[in-house]
């Protein structure tokens, strides 16, 4: 299967996934007390920084030993990389478990401590289950990929959903997502240990745990400061205002789901094809690669970032009901994030193994917005660590940009399409101000939503058909897309 194939296989699957998850979100707003929202946000906060801490990079350098192994090797070597993420994260579970009434009462929410043995359950289970992914994309299963991941999609959202409306509050929300994730996680390891065509030892000799661990801790460390990175704000946030206020910052200041989507998606497929050009050392091609990958993302993410900001206001309420309206500047500011993604450039700095420089990017970003975020609350308010987040962002891809380039020995412009970009933003800026005057017109926020993204979307597609902003290789690519997708559905319509 083509690379383009993968990716609109995969992407499908995820963008299927990803508006499963949202939908999530505006239920649990309207079930759910704003407080006891908060709570929940805050407890999500907590179990993805110790998951992704915990892992220690282990499920990333997957991607990196998987092509250099024998196919017989590669079964043990998966359910090895489990067995050393469990591990790690029970450690990091009773360290949490430990102190918990600190970290809830830093967070100004004391109700932490006492879901504590919760908060460390599911985050063993995560840890598991969160592998799926990574494992199917190593393997190439993707038809079994793209049909886990909104089958997870649909058992996890009503897990979370349905106990609120059972009346079984916050806690049976997490004992919800407990069971299901306990069952994903049994699932990997069935499907794992089918695979394995060795004598598996359990973590593996000496001499492998050294060299993974050897190239897998500039990516820990990398990880985590991505994690403080993504949610510095969050803690800040918690640590000057009330759980209620947390809520509607946490609701509201999101980077929009399909950036995490369609980044990651793109980034996964690339690095597998990036390994193998860097040791064909064949960095015109990563390059060019990276180009168009952030080309198109932006085809995408540019005219979205646009559309969103003029509906701010509806779109907010829409989701998330009046009470979370005070978050539409958060909503604003963060979707400038749209405009600042250069995911490929990750994927070909981890594919040279030399994820010291992956670190020093994460580096850049979480101190960034540790420092900037702090200043900015204590003079401006939460407005101002939104602020300080974005422009933490913007220094990180400056930095990433720059060392990519000299990694392959090529210059910035080789791999930032800036004229291409700006074309980009000019047809969304345009057409958005052609649809703005709509939104004064039209009382119901629904259908101002409706027509204006319709009006939008049509008059941003014919500016971008006129001014050749969509070359015909993007035409060619969404074309096989479709078809893809058409061929694919007896097979999905089959195993269900």
């Amino acid at each position: 299967m083509k690379l383009s194939d993968q990716a609109g296989l995969l992407l499908s699957s995820k963008a299927l996934t990803a508006m499963l998850f949202f939908v999530q979100g505006p239920i649990l707003a309207r079930v759910l007390s704003v407080p006891d929202y908060g709570t929940f946000l805050q407890v999500n906060i907590l179990t993805s920084v110790m998951v992704s801490t915990t892992a220690w990079g282990l499920p990333q350098g997957m991607f990196y030993f998987f092509p250099r192994l024998s196919p017989e090797k590669r079964g043990g070597f998966i359910l090895r990389t489990i067995n050393a993420v469990l591990v790690l994260n029970v450690i990091g579970g009773v360290l949490f478990y430990v102190g918990s009434d600190q970290i809830g009462t830093w967070m100004n929410n004391p109700n932490l401590s006492e879901l504590a043995i919760l908060v460390v359950f599911l985050s063993a289970a995560m840890a598991i289950s969160d592998n799926i992914e990574s494992v199917l994309l190593v393997s190439r299963r993707m038809l079994l990929l793209g049909v886990c991941l909104p089958t997870r999609a649909v058992l996890r959202v009503s897990a979370a959903i349905i106990p609120p409306l059972l009346g079984m509050g916050l806690k049976g929300i997490l004992w919800g997502l407990i069971l299901v994730m306990l069952g994903e996680s049994l699932f990997l390891y069935s499907y794992v240990l089918r695979t394995a065509d060795e004598s598996v030892a359990v973590f593996g000799s000496v001499k492998e745990i050294a060299e993974r661990f050897q190239y897998s801790s500039p990516i820990a460390l990398s990880t985590i400061s991505l994690s403080l990175g993504s949610t510095v704000d969050k803690f800040i946030v918690s640590g000057f205002s009330s759980v209620k206020d947390f809520a509607v910052y946490a609701r509201c200041a999101f980077e929009f789901p399909m950036i995490g989507m369609i980044s990651s998606a793109l980034t996964d497929l690339l690095l597998t094809r990036f390994v193998e050009m860097w040791i064909a050392k064949d960095n015109k091609g990563i390059a060019h690669l990276i180009r168009e990958g952030i080309r198109r993302m932006a085809c995408i993410f540019y005219p979205t970032c646009v559309l969103c900001w003029i509906l701010a206001p509806e779109i907010i309420a829409i989701l998330f009901t009046e009470s979370y309206s005070g978050g539409t500047s958060y909503f604003r500011i963060f979707l400038f994030t749209l405009l600042l993604q250069v995911g490929p450039c990750y994927a070909a700095l981890r594919a040279t193994g030399d994820t010291k420089l992956v670190f020093g990017a994460t580096l850049v970003k979480a101190g960034g917005g540790i420092l900037l975020s702090l200043v900015a609350v204590m003079s401006v308010g939460l407005t101002g660590v939104a602020v300080g987040v974005v422009a933490a962002h913007a220094l990180a891809v400056v930095y990433v940009v720059v060392i990519t380039s000299r990694r392959l020995g090529v210059t910035p412009s080789a791999i930032i399409p800036g004229k291409e970009l700006m074309q980009i933003l000019a047809v969304s800026v345009v057409s958005a101000i052609t649809v703005s005057p709509l939104t004064w017109w039209i009382e119901s926020k629904i259908i101002t939503v409706f027509i204006v993204g319709l009006a939008y979307v049509v008059i941003c597609a014919s500016l971008a058909m006129v001014f050749k902003v969509v070359s015909d290789g993007d035409q060619a690519i969404l074309r096989r897309w479709v078809s893809l997708i058409r061929m694919r559905l007896p097979l999905l319509r089959a195993s269900s």
